[in-house]
């Protein structure tokens, strides 16, 4: 990966010249994840660990946390621009990951493993069993009661394993706002549980 070892000293430099303090970004490269002033903050680091957004064939990205009108992401451009790079929010503003724009020569990849995909469940039909239905179901008949209140948000559901196989299963709601079907959470982790799921966690997603 030598051959972004400049790339990467001119995005420190591009950093710096921001304004961007050292503890409010963070670069991945090459298996390590750098701290703003350069030094190694963790080795062996696999970004997909902090977002499962990035690529799995991985050139470079950042973490940062800086409101974006502070931050000249036109220099930033014109960097990448240099190596056939455009950058990617992986999400709302924190991670981005630096991708080939497909001209020129085919850039070295850090490869990581492909992440389990999960399969989605968004209605009652979708449920692997009886039991998963019915949790479902009733989630569902609760958050409609509730009506449309709180923020929408995207992203958000519990994933957990259940007979071996990963599933996300989203916010069973008819409606956008996340009141209608957050104050059930616990409860419906529980049900999950007492239904064999293993491995549950909830996504909270983010505000559109």
């Amino acid at each position: 990966m030598a051959k972004y070892d400049a790339l990467a000293k001119e995005v420190f430099d591009w950093a710096k010249n921001s304004g961007i303090e050292p503890c409010e970004w963070g670069l991945f490269y090459n298996r390590k994840l750098y701290n703003g002033d350069g030094t190694i903050g963790r080795e062996d680091a696999n970004p997909q660990d902090w977002c499962r957004y990035f690529s799995s064939d991985f050139i470079m990205g950042i973490w940062i946390e800086v409101p974006e009108e502070y931050v000249d992401w036109d220099e930033l451009s014109e960097i990448l621009g240099k190596y056939n790079l455009y950058y990617e929010h992986c999400t709302s503003g924190v991670y981005i990951d630096f991708v080939w724009d497909g001209e020129g020569d085919e850039p070295e990849y850090t490869v990581f493993e492909k992440p389990e995909k999960a399969i989605r469940l968004y209605v009652g039909s979708d449920a692997p069993s009886i039991k998963i239905r019915e949790i479902m179901y009733e989630w569902y008949q609760k958050s409609l009661n509730k009506g449309d209140k709180g923020p929408c948000v995207l992203g958000a559901g519990f994933k957990f394993r259940y007979a071996g196989k990963l599933y996300f299963m989203v916010p069973q709601s008819p409606w956008q706002g996340s009141l209608s079907w957050e104050p059930d959470i616990n409860e419906v982790k529980t049900s999950l549980a007492e239904a064999g799921a293993t491995e549950i966690e909830y996504d909270y997603g983010r505000m559109d």
